[in-house]
């Protein structure tokens, strides 16, 4: 087994797989021991819509029209349309031969 300065390079790649996470722990632990002063999301202690004057239900075609519905699917299958095309072409741009990827498990669940 190779070395490199500090750690070994089995438990350099491990750190790097998880460097993300250590990070967050990390952070998490210097704001929460040391008291930092960090922004923090206030989450409210009720679960219910922001607003009072309506449910959870919207009706959509209480406030639009009825033919809007018709207007708006040549849009929708465009903008559809737009997206597949979009992923695709950039999937063959990237897999191109030239580009030398390796499939490794992580990159089969891409597909």
């Amino acid at each position: 087994m190779r070395h490199r300065r500090f750690f070994s390079v089995k438990i350099r790649q491990i750190i790097s797989e998880f460097a993300v996470v250590i990070s967050i722990i990390a952070m998490v632990s210097c704001d929460y021991f040391f008291g930092f002063e960090t922004p923090k999301l206030h989450v409210p202690t009720q679960f219910r819509p922001t607003r009072s004057d309506r449910g959870w239900l919207i009706n959509p075609i209480k406030s639009n029209p009825i033919w809007s519905i018709g207007l708006a699917l040549p849009f929708s299958l465009m903008a559809t349309i737009l997206i597949f095309m979009d992923q695709q072409i950039t999937a063959v741009i990237v897999n191109r031969r030239e580009n030398k990827l390796v499939k490794e498990s992580t990159y089969t669940l891409l597909d």
